[in-house]
């Protein structure tokens, strides 16, 4: 009986929308972990803490009215599969546009990896630390 409750309440509805929420913020905080391979600091920093808002609540609101609560998880198809898959392209994809058209004067808004020469000051800095 007690097993039954727990694995109840954690298939709540309101619980998978916290775990997605969860989930959208650490797979951004993941890939600015990556990008700077380590904690961003400075603009990239602020950057992280402006944007990590609109991204969970773009992201919430295309499962929300794409239905993707409404799956029964256990019962998935390869229809769901592409309603998952697209209800998380248009985010990705604005934010790819973003980061390759929006110009240098709004560069806080232009997502990971925004500055051109970090990587060749990365590149230089690892020749430095290796010689």
């Amino acid at each position: 009986m007690v097993k039954k409750l727990s694995k109840n309440i954690l298939l709540t509805k309101v619980n998978q929308i916290i775990l997605d929420i969860i989930i959208f913020g650490f797979s951004f905080f993941a890939a600015y972990f990556i990008r700077f391979e380590g904690l961003p600091s400075g603009m990239h920093l602020k950057q992280f803490w402006i944007l990590l808002p609109y991204i969970i609540i773009a992201r919430f609101l295309m499962f929300y009215f794409l239905h993707i609560y409404s799956i029964v998880w256990r019962y998935i198809s390869i229809s769901d599969s592409l309603l998952l898959f697209s209800a998380t392209l248009p985010v990705t994809v604005v934010l790819f546009i973003g980061r390759f058209f929006i110009p240098n004067e709004f560069s806080l808004l232009r997502g990971v990896g925004d500055s051109r020469s970090s990587n060749a000051e990365k590149i230089d800095l690892r020749s430095k630390r290796e010689k």
